[in-house]
């Protein structure tokens, strides 16, 4: 390290500013203090030349890059963050879905083959029930939606919500079939 800031004494200040940084970035990494906990994607981290601010830029689900404020802050009014957003992408393979009703937002996911199975396989469900349940499943917000919420809400919501999870579920052919 010494070696390093005695070679760099001569050069522009600038240059040897960010050079000595990226030599301490480089030394920090290699004692373990940089580690990836998994789910917060940081992906680089953007050092001023002035060397006095530094900027973590995350990286999302699809590649694109946030700042740490668009990372921390709601993505949707009243909704998630973008953080939240792309823990779910992630955990999704990225097939999550946004839904404004009058102020409320709802973010849902689609239905899986096994869960409709189960679902479909209890006869003691009406028709009714079976919208509930596929509802309460695949919701993930707002974070605290029960059947319990779904039975004291507006009543057209968990209908429109099961229809809406069911198209994106594949149960609605999204073309014509086409005649060969």
């Amino acid at each position: 390290m010494n070696e390093i800031k005695e070679s760099l004494s001569g050069q522009d200040p600038i240059l040897s500013a960010f050079q000595s940084a990226k030599s301490n970035q480089v030394e920090e990494e290699q004692l373990g203090l940089f580690e990836n906990e998994g789910k917060e994607d940081i992906e680089k981290t953007n050092i001023q030349t002035d060397n006095t601010h530094i900027e973590k830029v995350y990286k999302g689900y699809d590649g694109t890059e946030y700042s740490e404020v668009e990372w921390l802050s709601p993505a949707i009014n009243n909704g998630p963050t973008r953080k939240e957003i792309e823990d779910w992408k992630a955990k999704y393979s990225g097939l999550i879905y946004f839904v404004p009703f009058d102020g409320d937002v709802f973010i849902f996911r689609p239905l899986e083959r096994p869960e409709y199975r189960e679902v479909v396989s209890n006869t003691t469900l009406s028709a009714l029930d079976r919208e509930e349940v596929f509802t309460e499943k695949c919701v993930i917000y707002p974070d605290d939606f029960s059947l319990e919420k779904i039975k004291k809400g507006r009543a057209g919501i968990a209908s429109l919500l099961a229809e809406m999870i069911m198209e994106k579920s594949g149960f609605v052919a999204q073309t014509a079939p086409i005649k060969l």
